[in-house]
Parts: C-alpha cells; sequence; structure tokens
C-alpha cells in the first residue's frame, strides 16, 4: 500500500504538492539563538526544519529577557466521551 502511495505521489503533482505543503506545515518552526561573542541575538524561523531565517539583532544596554508563566491545557474527548488533559504549564 505504500508504495502505491509513493509511485502516485510521484506520478500525480496533486499528491507531490499536497507532500510538500504537509511538510512545510510538519517541520517548519519558530526559533532563537543568541550569540554570546558578539552579543547578539536572532529571532527567526526554520523553514522545513532546515533552512533557517532571521535577521541578527545587536544586544544593547537597556534591553531586557524573561521568561513568562503558561498555563496552557489541551483537552480531547475519547469516543467514549471521556475527556483528557494535556497540561503544558512552562513554570
Amino acid at each position: 500500500m505504500l508504495c502505491v502511495g509513493l509511485f502516485l505521489m510521484l506520478t500525480n503533482i496533486g499528491g507531490f504538492v499536497v507532500a510538500v505543503i504537509g511538510a512545510f506545515i510538519a517541520f517548519t518552526r519558530s526559533y532563537a539563538s543568541i550569540n554570546f561573542e558578539s552579543q547578539q541575538v536572532r529571532h527567526g524561523d526554520m523553514l522545513f526544519g532546515i533552512v533557517k531565517r532571521g535577521e541578527w539583532m545587536d544586544v544593547q544596554a537597556d534591553m531586557k529577557i524573561g521568561l513568562c508563566n503558561s498555563n496552557k491545557v489541551y483537552r480531547t474527548y475519547s469516543r467514549s466521551n471521556r475527556a483528557l488533559d494535556i497540561n503544558l504549564s512552562l513554570t
């Protein structure tokens, strides 16, 4: 079955487009980098998990960095109508 799917993806342009869009959505993420030697920071996006995008900014004396508390909870329901909560606490 996997071979049939790969064959159809390679022979049909629609399957290839869907696979590329899916890879973009699945592997693109935000990131932050700190360069202590040259005192620069960079916030950007990593496209497809490989290509880094973002510009370096010089750290100035009035800049601050900190951590914020987050109490995000994701809730999902099973077929038997039971709730499952996933806590993403960043403390």
